[in-house]
């Protein structure tokens, strides 16, 4: 029997709560696929009509929350007018929050991933051309009247913000700090040297010197560079923070200015 588009939405969206739940639960080895498909009230079989793998119901979740961040910001009243940092930050801001429910099962979602000897994260790469795309975009409005940068350099730039990103999310899972207060200083400091890289035009004159401090050191060595790096947690330490902190997240001061100012503007540049 043939189920229409939204039936199959339906039991998808089951099936990955179902997942969250049981790798929370077990872990990624403890739990099975026919496990997940029987817990969400399906056929042991009926998951491999959605997700193939374990590692794809991780994807799955990571392009789901990526959707709603973004649906998120298309929300926020005069989002057009922030520039390169407000915009990154509350796209940060916003993606940590959504995962703030399930952090134990993002924990294991990175650590698991990290550890595959597969790390298919080709299965990831339309949500994160949609990202790129939408840094570039960013990029291309904060070049303004400047010398425009090359296109290479572009394209290179968007997904080191992508790396950027994850590199956020595993401090986040780190970290400890009331209200998640070393990953919200790690996130000002670090767009606050982005954003000055762009505007200074050094993104073009310096391309050799600066793909190798971005992606050697900077960011492959955050945690000196900062020194806001906290040791490594155990899974339950790190998934597991005090109820003082869970309700807290990093917010940017451009996010609530924009709120009280109450304009509407939709971004269009997403594709």
């Amino acid at each position: 029997m043939k189920i229409s588009s939204d039936q199959k939405a339906i039991v998808r969206q089951n099936l990955l709560e179902s997942a969250i739940l049981l790798f929370t639960e077990k872990g990624f080895a403890g739990a099975t696929m026919r496990e997940i498909s029987s817990r969400a009230g399906y056929s042991p079989g009926t998951i491999y009509s959605y997700f193939p793998t374990k590692e794809r119901i991780y994807f799955a979740y990571f392009e789901m929350r990526q959707e709603q961040t973004f649906d998120e910001i298309d929300q926020i009243e005069g989002f057009e007018a922030f520039g390169f940092k407000e915009s990154i930050q509350t796209y940060l801001e916003l993606l940590l929050e959504s995962f703030l429910p399930d952090r134990e099962f993002v924990f294991g979602a990175f650590r698991a991933i990290m550890d595959s000897p597969m790390r298919s994260f080709s299965d990831l790469r339309p949500a994160r051309e949609e990202f790129s795309d939408w840094v570039t975009s960013l990029i291309q409005q904060e070049d303004g009247d400047s010398v425009a940068t090359p296109h290479a350099l572009l394209s290179f730039f968007a997904h080191l913000i992508e790396d950027y990103k994850n590199l956020i999310i595993i401090h986040w899972l780190k970290d400890e700090s009331e209200g998640f207060h070393r990953t919200s200083q790690l996130i000002d400091l670090s767009l606050d040297l982005l954003t000055s890289i762009l505007k200074s035009g050094i993104l073009s004159e310096t391309a050799d010197i600066l793909i190798f401090l971005l992606k050697g050191h900077l960011f492959g060595n955050a945690d000196q560079l900062f020194r806001l790096m906290t040791p490594g947690l155990s899974e339950k330490q790190a998934a597991k923070p005090e109820k003082s902190k869970s309700n807290s997240r990093p917010k940017p001061a451009s996010t609530t200015q924009a709120s009280a100012k109450g304009k509407v503007s939709k971004r269009t540049s997403r594709k």
